[in-house]
């Protein structure tokens, strides 16, 4: 009986440090940093497209995102026009600020966008997220070991119910 009590106890532990390993590792690691340089990001350097801008719009992006996209990162707002992307300076107004697919947040100008979002990933310039493709992206559906997880957790607090109910009609 003392064996299968500290296995049991051995067990517990085990996965409570796995879990807290697993919760903390996952957390953002960028909270408090710098926020990351904005500027335009295109295709091919010294033009191609603009990265992540919605249609004919002009938008910012983060270098971060920019490195992810393997574009090429300059300064200034991003233009698409006839002739391929252009880097230049234009007066910014209020636009849709894309933290990460299906996270936007509507009426923010670029300085709100990076500064209160360190991970904010592109601000498109005069456009609502309704018409910003990365706002209406595929939703993040929990993939096979996310539901394993869930179901394992499920199957330990059942397992947990049923130890301890035995125990107290033991007694």
């Amino acid at each position: 009986m003392k064996i299968k009590n500290r296995i049991s106890i051995f067990t517990v532990t085990f996965l409570m440090v796995g879990l807290f390993f697993l919760v903390f590792t996952t957390m953002d690691a960028s909270a408090g940093a710098a926020p990351p340089k904005v500027g335009c990001c295109t295709t091919e350097e010294g033009g191609g497209q603009c990265v992540g801008c919605a249609g004919d719009s002009s938008c910012l992006t983060s270098q971060n995102f920019c490195s992810s996209q393997d574009g090429f990162f300059d300064i200034g707002i991003c233009f698409n026009t006839d002739d391929g992307a252009v880097c230049g300076a234009a007066k910014t107004t209020e636009g849709c600020c894309v933290i990460e697919p299906n996270h936007c947040v509507d009426a923010q100008s670029s300085e709100q966008c990076f500064g209160n979002n360190p991970d904010a990933e592109i601000w498109v310039n005069n456009e609502s997220c309704v018409n910003v493709p990365q706002c209406n992206a595929a939703r993040n559906v929990p993939t096979l070991s996310h539901w394993g997880l869930i179901a394992l957790a499920g199957l330990f607090i059942l397992v947990g119910i049923w130890a301890i109910t035995r125990k107290k009609a033991e007694a």
